[in-house]
Formats: structure tokens, C-alpha cells, sequence
């Protein structure tokens, strides 16, 4: 039985009623408001919008970033300052500059290196594998020349300012305490305050607590202690005169303030100078947004809140926020075709819910979950990652309860676009999700080495979990059964007996795939043969898997030996020496957005990955709306962009009709393997997500 909805009628006006999906989260801690919203797509407009908002700024300059790189070319002309020196310039001219970045510090040692990125390159006295020749092997480099790295290290001895609680002589903790609260005091004084902040152990237990016993979506153990160790600031924002509401606004972005992330749509291969063009290791595919009106009052508590908790300072009472947050006005005269209601979503693990009280804000995960359950004809995901396995499992049942309510499977079904990484450097700590994941949505056949390895025991695993899941229901219907008659809702008898049916089907599932894994492994073992790994279709869903490399990328050539000899050492006949040649492959595009489209009507961005840490872990802030035009304006530039001809540079695939946009990708698909194959460039930049790699890790 479906559930019932009811909508109150004015019958004297009218009988007729709209029903729409529910997109905005309604128990989340900030409320849907009016604001104007324009995406900005790569790095070129997302920093030259952001560089030209500070340059105008009168009163006030907001930025929370992961990371913050201060000789760094926000605009690639030649002309423009770095943003550090820009900032440094509007504080001279009294504006109000404060930053906040996420500090890794221990015992006052720099060490973000290790977890791969250096974020704050130059930061602090001691600094432990922060640049190009110093990061670890597989890890993403650093890319500022010795002249940037001076500037740096000069920039955070000027502005970087520790608040924390000192240590030192001091016999009581009072003593301590009146010393940081002089240093605060000292430090409002500045214009121009860089303040790192990370998570104390009080927090970090705090974190480790929620994500094992309040968490929508569990995880391993073993996940769990390690995003608990070491958890991020990820969150990312800048706002502009925020006590001055007629020049109000602000950014959302998914960008971090690094050389790496500055990039155009046209993802070459070509390096610049860093005032000039891209200088990263790699192409880089990410989207920011710009925002104002009302809902900059939500962007203001989270970077207020923040602010307060590093440093003392109440910036909402200092601007006076509840007189000037009602009177944010829309700024149509920046973004006029933008109006649209927006909400603001975070991630933040040791906040306390306003709502529920229970310490933990996890609004992007009830967010995520509420809106692909309201998926009717596509899911559009390009993120960084692609390993939330929690995220596989509702798009499974979205798909599967359309079909079994009618939808018709052939022409009806939910089609799932994804863009995210194939590389070390995207996958290589969530290897184990990752499969998770393709594997719930029927394409494990995309990372098939992981796949044989861990096949067998992921088959298990669900069967047990089907089986467990199985014998709670029985058990709760066997004492429904000894309850008195009328003595429970009939409704919640009709809710037993589906979740029963559903779980009998699950664990026939389950079983299922159990034993033809079991079959698959001991037929590879009687011929000797890897086994094949096939892609398995699911009940109303279909699923392109993608990545992006260069366009320009140089044609395809496969590692190979070659005979070194002359022509004389040839006619001599003297035997063959061989040399293996480097292999040339396709450039990929570094995709770091964290972006979802849902049927040409939500759009959500911001920080958050399509993974465990982001969803539980780490601070993160994400902005959602529900607007269509600009839902599926998006969706046709990425798109446009992701499959354009690179002879014709016209795109395959950014058709109005969601089914024939997917055939077209599967086209583009089969155009690009057969290219690789030929030794040939590219045809457009999107080609099938695959990775061979055997190494399986399962850190995130």
C-alpha cells in the first residue's frame, strides 16, 4: 500500500492541487531562504570572480578555505597580483581580512604533506613534506617555484597568527587562560588575521562516537578510527561586506585557494607561468558558486561561528547581524537570472544539531539521501570520489521501486551519469568502497583485479547481513503475532509485511549471488583462467561510469620494446637490444568537483565528496536549490563540455532528452576505446571509468 499525502483545500477557491517532490531538508539546522546563485564552472571564473569581489570590498573580507596558497594568481593575465598581496592591500586600506585554513600541526610541526596535499605550503617554523621534492611517493605535488615558496613562508610569518591555549611556565590554568586572552585581544588589533584551525582529542572522540552509533550510513570499524584520527576542515567560502547589506555577497565553492585548481573548460595539456595560465601537474575539473540576498545569513553563522570558536571574537554581535541579516537584499545586479530558494547544508562533527541536540550536524547526508530518493528520470554525479556505499544502496532502491510500481523498464528507467576519477590519486585510499559501490550498481567489471580479489568475501558479507536482517523481521512478526487483536495500528501490520517481503527478497538476492560467485571462483580455478567479471543488470537502472582526460592529449601508444641497433650492427647481425619505450597515454583531468544534478530540478555543490569522511567526518558546507532553468542550463554546458568533438567541437551527448544523451555517451564510450586501441588522440573528453589495479586499500 502507497502512502498516503494530504494537502488542505480551500474548496471555495479552487480543487485542484500540485504535488511536487520534497527537495529541501526540512529538520536541517539552517531553513530554506531567497538568494540569487550563479555556478561557476573551473577554476578561471570561479578565482577571477573571487579576486574581483575582494578587490571591491568596502568593509569586510570572510574566507574559510582547506587550503590557501598566498602567491597564488587568482587572475592569469600577467597583470594582477597574488592573492596574498591583494589581501594585503585591502587591509592597508582598512578593510577587515580574515582567513581561516585548516591547520595539521602537531607539536607546532607543518606535516599536511603526509596525508598527501600540502595545503599551507611555507606555513609555521617546521614543515615536514610540503613541497614538490619532499611529498610522498603518489601523493599530489606542490607546484610553486622556489620564488612563490619564499613568498609564501615570508606571507605566514607576517599574517598567521596561533590563538590557541599556550603552554608555557604558567602554574594554573587561569594564568593560561588570561594569556590567550590577551593574545586575542592584541590580535583584533590586526587588519589582516590567517588563523589555522584543526580538532582537539575531545572532538575527535566526539567524531568517532557519532560515526559509529548516529550515522545514517555505517561503516567499518577501521574507517571509522581513521577518519577519527585525522579529520579535516574542508569547508570552503568567502563572503564580502557582511555588515553592510546593500554591498553584501558571497561564494560557495568547491576550489581550494591552490596553484593546482586554476584551470579553464578547455583542460589542456599546455603549462603556463603561474601569473599566466594553468600551472598544476594536471588538468582539473571543479565548479564554485557565487550567492547573495538572504541566505548569506546562514554563510555569515558558519563562518561567525567558526571565527568565535579559534579566536573569541562574536562577529555577529560585532555587526550587528540581526538588524542587517533581515535586510540582505537580492543582488540581481550581479546575478539577474538567478533568484531561486537556496539552502545551506553542513558536515560538522562537533557542533551540537539546534534541532535534534544531539552533537553532530550531518545535513548533507539527509540531504543527499532525501533527494535521490526523489530520482524520476536522471542522477548526474561528478566528484572527486565515487564511494559512499550507502549512496549505491538508495539508488538501487530508488530504481527497483519505480519499476515494481509500473514505471515501464525498457523506455522508464533511471539513468545515472557519473564523472569522478580513475587514478591513484582519486582512488587510491577508498579502493575498497569503490568496489563497494560499482559493485551494488552492477558494474564491478570496471575495476575487475579489486573485484576478483574481494568478490567472494563482499558476497558473504551481504548474505549474512540479508540473513540477519531476515530473522529480525521474523522475529518482530512472530510477536505482532502474539499481540492482542486491535491492539496495533493495521497500518503498521501492512509496513511488517512489506519490509518482510522485501527482506525474503533481499536474502533470495543475496544467495543467489553468493552462489554464482562461488561457481565463478571455481571455474576460474578448474581452467586456470582469471575470472570474468560481467556487468550485472539492476531492475530499473542504467549506469555510465566515466572519467575525463586532455583533449589535446597525444595519441595513445602501449609500453614496448624496441630494437636499439644500427643499421651496420643489423647487417652485422649481432643480436637484438632491446629497450622498453615509456608508454604515451591520454592525460587525465583531475576531477574535483562535488557536484550533483537530479532530473533537470535540483542542483547541490559545495565541499562535500560522495564518500563516508565528507558525510560524517570532516566539516563540510554544501548549498542546494531547486530551481530548473538553472538545473538544466548546467547540466547542458557540463555536458557540452565533457563530449565535445575535438575535430568538430560539437558535443555528443548534451541532448535535451535524458535517454538519448545516455545512448550518445555509450556511443562517445565505444569511440574513445576504440581510439585507445588505434593508437589515436582522443574524440572528446569523456571516456569509461576503468582501473586494473589489484592494491586494495580501505582507509576511506
Amino acid at each position: 500500500m502507497s502512502k498516503a499525502y494530504y494537502c488542505p483545500l480551500n474548496l471555495k477557491q479552487t480543487r485542484d492541487a500540485t504535488f511536487h517532490c520534497e527537495w529541501i531538508v526540512s529538520n536541517a539546522e539552517y531553513d530554506a531562504q531567497w538568494g540569487t546563485f550563479l555556478p561557476l564552472n573551473c577554476g578561471q571564473a570561479a578565482f577571477d570572480a573571487v579576486h574581483r569581489a575582494i578587490a571591491q570590498a568596502r568593509r569586510s573580507v570572510d574566507i574559510i578555505c582547506w587550503g590557501f596558497q598566498p602567491s597564488m594568481h587568482f587572475i592569469r593575465d600577467g597583470k594582477q597580483p597574488p592573492i596574498g598581496q591583494l589581501l594585503e592591500q585591502k587591509a592597508a586600506a582598512g578593510v577587515d581580512v580574515r582567513v581561516l585554513g585548516w591547520a595539521f600541526e602537531p607539536f607546532g610541526i607543518n606535516v599536511t604533506g603526509f596525508a598527501g596535499e600540502p595545503n599551507l605550503v611555507g606555513k609555521g617554523d617546521l614543515r615536514i613534506k610540503a613541497r614538490t621534492k619532499d611529498a610522498p611517493f603518489g601523493a599530489r605535488k606542490h607546484t610553486a617555484d622556489d620564488k612563490q615558496y619564499q613568498y609564501d613562508k615570508a606571507w605566514y610569518q607576517r599574517h598567521a597568527l596561533d590563538l590557541s591555549l599556550p603552554e608555557g611556565s604558567d602554574h594554573t590554568l587561569q594564568a593560561r587562560l588570561q594569556r590567550q586572552q590577551r593574545q586575542q585581544q592584541a590580535a583584533r588589533q590586526r587588519k589582516l588575521r590567517f588563523i589555522g584551525r584543526g580538532f582537539g582529542a575531545m572532538e575527535q572522540l566526539e567524531i568517532f562516537h557519532a560515526a559509529r552509533y548516529r550515522a545514517q550510513s555505517p561503516t567499518d570499524i577501521s574507517q571509522q578510527l581513521m577518519s577519527a584520527a585525522v579529520p579535516t576542515h574542508h569547508q570552503k567560502m568567502v563572503l564580502i561586506d557582511m555588515d553592510d547589506p546593500t554591498l553584501a555577497y558571497g561564494f560557495v565553492m568547491g576550489h581550494n585557494m591552490l596553484d593546482e585548481y586554476w584551470d579553464t573548460p578547455a583542460h589542456s595539456v599546455r603549462v603556463h607561468p603561474p601569473d599566466q595560465g594553468r600551472n598544476g601537474a594536471s588538468p582539473r575539473q571543479d565548479i564554485s558558486s557565487r550567492v547573495s540576498g538572504p541566505i548569506l545569513q546562514h554563510l555569515h553563522h558558519n563562518f561567525a561561528q567558526a571565527w568565535q570558536q579559534e579566536t573569541g571574537e562574536d562577529l555577529l554581535a560585532l555587526r550587528k547581524a540581526k538588524d542587517v541579516h533581515p535586510r540582505l537584499p537580492l543582488r540581481t545586479d550581479i546575478d539577474p537570472k538567478g533568484k531561486c530558494m537556496l539552502q545551506i547544508l553542513r558536515t560538522q562533527p562537533q557542533q551540537r544539531h539546534p534541532l535534534s541536540g544531539k552533537t553532530g550536524i550531518q545535513d548533507i547526508e539527509s540531504m543527499y539521501l532525501q533527494a535521490v530518493n526523489n530520482a524520476l528520470s536522471y542522477l548526474y554525479f561528478e566528484n572527486q570520489y565515487f564511494r559512499w556505499p550507502a549512496l549505491a544502496d538508495k539508488i538501487n532502491d530508488v530504481a527497483y521501486n519505480l519499476t515494481r510500481h509500473g514505471r515501464d523498464g525498457k523506455h522508464g528507467q533511471l539513468h545515472v551519469f557519473v564523472v569522478t576519477n580513475a587514478s591513484d590519486e582519486g582512488v587510491g585510499p577508498g579502493t575498497l568502497n569503490t568496489y563497494r559501490m560499482l559493485d551494488t550498481l552492477g558494474r564491478a567489471e570496471l575495476i575487475p583485479n579489486v573485484s576478483r580479489s574481494q568478490e567472494l568475501d563482499w558476497r558473504h558479507n551481504q548474505w549474512k547481513a540479508a540473513r540477519k536482517r531476515h530473522a529480525d523481521i521474523a522475529l518482530e512478526s512472530r510477536t505482532a503475532g502474539t499481540l492482542p487483536a486491535g491492539g496495533i495500528n493495521p497500518g503498521y501490520y501492512l509496513d511488517l509485511q512489506k519490509r518482510q517481503a522485501d527482506a525474503e527478497q533481499a536474502l533470495r538476492q543475496a544467495e543467489a549471488a553468493l552462489k554464482a560467485s562461488q561457481e565463478a571462483s571455481r571455474q576460474a580455478k578448474r581452467t586456470g583462467q582469471p575470472q570474468t567479471i560481467a556487468p550485472q543488470p539492476r531492475p530499473g537502472l542504467k549506469i555510465h561510469v566515466c572519467t575525463l582526460v586532455a583533449p589535446d592529449s597525444p595519441p595513445y601508444t602501449p609500453a614496448a620494446y624496441i630494437d636499439t641497433r644500427s643499421p651496420r650492427e643489423r647487417s652485422l647481425g649481432l643480436p637484438p637490444r632491446r629497450q622498453l619505450t615509456r608508454p604515451a597515454s591520454w592525460v587525465p583531468v583531475y576531477i574535483h568537483s562535488k557536484l550533483t544534478l537530479i532530473n533537470d530540478v535540483f542542483t547541490t555543490l559545495g565541499s562535500a565528496n560522495l564518500n563516508t569522511r565528507s558525510m560524517q567526518v570532516d566539516s563540510e558546507l554544501n548549498i542546494a536549490h531547486q530551481n530548473g532553468a538553472l538545473t538544466k542550463a548546467l547540466r547542458l554546458q557540463l555536458w557540452s563540455q565533457h563530449t565535445r568533438d575535438t575535430k568538430t567541437k560539437q558535443p555528443w551527448g548534451a541532448q535535451q532528452d535524458v535517454e538519448e544523451a545516455f545512448k550518445k555517451w555509450g556511443d562517445l564510450i565505444k569511440d574513445n576505446k576504440k581510439a585507445q586501441g588505434d593508437g589515436k588522440p582522443p574524440v572528446a573528453p569523456l571516456v569509461e571509468f576503468y582501473r586494473d589495479s589489484p592494491d586494495v586499500s580501505n582507509l576511506d
